[in-house]
C-alpha cells in the first residue's frame, strides 16, 4: 500500500492524504451516493473499511479526504470542467489531470479589481493553433455560486 512512498521516504511516517471515502461531487454534475443494500454487504463501504483497517495497522496516518465539507466551493470540491477559472479566496493554481493539459485555472479574489481584468495564460498545450504564436483561449463571466463579493 505504501510501497511508492517508502521507495523515495524510507524511514518517514506513512501517509495517506487523500483517502477517499466515496466519491466527490463537482458542480453542475450528479450527486454521488452509495446504495444502502451495496453498504450493507462488502461493497464499496466494505471495501473502504477494509482499506482503512489495513492503513491503521501498519500505524501510518489517514485524511478521510472530503468526508464532509470542502474548500471555498460549499461543501464539494469544485469542479474538473475544461476552460474554467475560478475565483476563490486561498488558491491560487492549476488543476492537473492524470492525462493531458491543465483544464481549471484558480485565481485568488484578492488580485483582481472590479471591472475587467485581464488573465494571462501561458500554457496552451494542445489548444487549437491556426499558426505558431497565435494559441488563443477566450473565458466567460459566469456566477455560479451566489455567495458574496469583494467589496
Amino acid at each position: 500500500m505504501f510501497l511508492m512512498q517508502r521507495l523515495f521516504e524510507p524511514r518517514g511516517p506513512l501517509v495517506n492524504s487523500e483517502y477517499y471515502p466515496g466519491w466527490l461531487d463537482h458542480w453542475g454534475e450528479p450527486h454521488h451516493t452509495v446504495d444502502a443494500q451495496v453498504a450493507a454487504g462488502r461493497g464499496q463501504l466494505g471495501v473502504l473499511a477494509e482499506g482503512l483497517d489495513a492503513i491503521l495497522a501498519l500505524n501510518a496516518s489517514v485524511n478521510m479526504f472530503m468526508f464532509h465539507g470542502g474548500t471555498s466551493f460549499g461543501l464539494t470540491s469544485g469542479t474538473a470542467t475544461a476552460g474554467v477559472a475560478w475565483v476563490n479566496r486561498f488558491c491560487l493554481g492549476r488543476y492537473w489531470p492524470e492525462v493531458g493539459p491543465q483544464v481549471t485555472l484558480y485565481v485568488p479574489w484578492s488580485i483582481l479589481k472590479r471591472g475587467q481584468n485581464e488573465l494571462l495564460l501561458l500554457e496552451l498545450e494542445s489548444a487549437p493553433c491556426p499558426a505558431p504564436l497565435t494559441c488563443a483561449a477566450t473565458l466567460q463571466d459566469k456566477h455560479v455560486l451566489d455567495g458574496p463579493t469583494p467589496t
